[in-house]
Formats: C-alpha cells, sequence, structure tokens
C-alpha cells in the first residue's frame, strides 16, 4: 500500500519514496535503506520492474547476427570493394523502357558459357581500371562516344541486335585506350542463366590514385550512359550478367548466333 509522510517543511502529505514536496518544492531525503527496497519493490513510478528472459536475449541477439550476415553478402555480391558514390549524373528514366526487346532464343544459345569471366575480376584486375584517365574526362568520352554512335546507326532486331551494336563500341573504345567489359544478361531477371540473357551492354570500370571505384554504364542500344550509384543500387542490374574482355570470347559463347 502507499506510505503517506509530511513534509518536515510545510508539513504537507507525501508519499513515500518522491523526491521534491508537491506544495513547497523542498528536496526530500529519504533514508536510504528504505529507499533501495522501496526502487526494487515499486520502481521509479510505483510499478513492478520487469526482467528480460536470458533466453529471449539470445535469441534476439542470433536474430541481429544473421542480419548482418545477410546484409554483408548482399553489398560483397555486388563488387568485392565498397565503390563510393559518384558526382556525375545519372539518367534518371526506367533503361529497361527505352531498351528494343529481344528473343533470347535468338540471341543465346542454351549451352552454359565458357568464356566468360567472374565479375569480382574487374576489380581485382588493374588492367580494366583505366587508371590513365580522369574520371570526369572519361565519363565525358564516354558519352560523347556513344552518343555519336547512336546517331550513326540504328538497332534492327535480328539484324543488327545489342550485341552487334556492344561489340562496335568496344572497339571504339579500345582505339581510344579504353578499356571496357562486354556483359551479356536480362534486365529484367534477377541472377539470369546464361539461356535467359536477352540484352548486352558495356560496363567501364575506372579507379583513381586513392583507390575509388567508379562503374559506368554504356547502353548501344539508346544511346545513353550511366553512372552507377552504390549507396542507392540504381541500374544495379546492369551489374549482373556474364562477363566478358572481348568480342571474340563473346563470339564463342554466342557462336549459334554469329
Amino acid at each position: 500500500m502507499q506510505q503517506w509522510y509530511q513534509c518536515p517543511n510545510c508539513g504537507a502529505p507525501v508519499a513515500f519514496g518522491v523526491r521534491f514536496c508537491g506544495n513547497c518544492r523542498t528536496q526530500l531525503n529519504w533514508p536510504a535503506q528504505q529507499q533501495r527496497e522501496w526502487n526494487y519493490g515499486h520502481g521509479q513510478q510505483g510499478t513492478e520492474q520487469k526482467k528480460t528472459s536470458p533466453w529471449l536475449t539470445g535469441f534476439l541477439g542470433l536474430i541481429g547476427v544473421v542480419l548482418l550476415v545477410i546484409g554483408g553478402s548482399f553489398a560483397f555480391n555486388i563488387f568485392p570493394d565498397k565503390i563510393p558514390s559518384t558526382p556525375y549524373p545519372t539518367n534518371t528514366s526506367s533503361p529497361s523502357s527505352t531498351i528494343p526487346p529481344s528473343n533470347p532464343s535468338n540471341l543465346i544459345p542454351t549451352s552454359v558459357p565458357s568464356h566468360s569471366f567472374p565479375r569480382a575480376d574487374v576489380v581485382k584486375h588493374s588492367e580494366y581500371w583505366n587508371a590513365s584517365w580522369g574520371a570526369l574526362e572519361l565519363y565525358q568520352k564516354l558519352i560523347s562516344f556513344n552518343s555519336s554512335y547512336h546517331k550513326e546507326n540504328t538497332y534492327i532486331e535480328g539484324v543488327f541486335d545489342c550485341n552487334d551494336m556492344a561489340v562496335d563500341i568496344w572497339n571504339i573504345l579500345y582505339k581510344q585506350g579504353i578499356v571496357s567489359v562486354i556483359v551479356a544478361g536480362n534486365l529484367d531477371i534477377d541472377k539470369e542463366r546464361f539461356a535467359e540473357c536477352n540484352h548486352a551492354w558495356l560496363l567501364i570500370l575506372h579507379r583513381d590514385k586513392d583507390s575509388l571505384y567508379r562503374i559506368f554504364i554504356i547502353e548501344p542500344t539508346n544511346g545513353e550512359t550511366y553512372a552507377f550509384d552504390p549507396e542507392t543500387k540504381t541500374l544495379v542490374q546492369y551489374m549482373q550478367g556474364y562477363f566478358y574482355s572481348s568480342p571474340s570470347d563473346l563470339r564463342a559463347d554466342i557462336r549459334e548466333r554469329w
């Protein structure tokens, strides 16, 4: 039951455990032993303290560890090193809405690819870094080359497809000393199988002296050039697919199409 006492200053009734008199605001000093007993039995607000079950604490901790592992795995699967955001503008339109559709069976055979390489190699091996270029200069060159190519060439399904255009642009960049990677994939499918690929594009990596990575994307069929944003994961679908260092490797895996 609630215990009541008198304020030693003004004589007003005060409940046991309160720190100040409600009438004169005098600070009340209760005997230490009585205060400890009252706190344990009632808590600061007069309610019983709740104890967390050790089993529940351990279970919640396990869930937290699992979530951290899953989150770390997703970040690593994009690329093994953190790629900082770039100041370069990105196209806000949906890329897949401006890309001509292709029939997967007409572009990619059902065989398993043997000439592609792991996407992690793009970051690991320095021959893909384009380190001799300034990042902004490289991005502007890519925009210029892709835009000019798009003005002079037209996508024709079954005749002059995205893979033909990607190979053409790869060669243009090669002549300018820019290393690019051809990617075959499907922008509408996550973790697509080789037989489901229906599109091709180019990735260009830049790594500067401070080891900062930037990834640029050339979309051959609409003339657009994008800068991948690793923080918002915008255009992350371009980071998946089958990676080729040269047109000959691509041709070897889709020889039925050529």
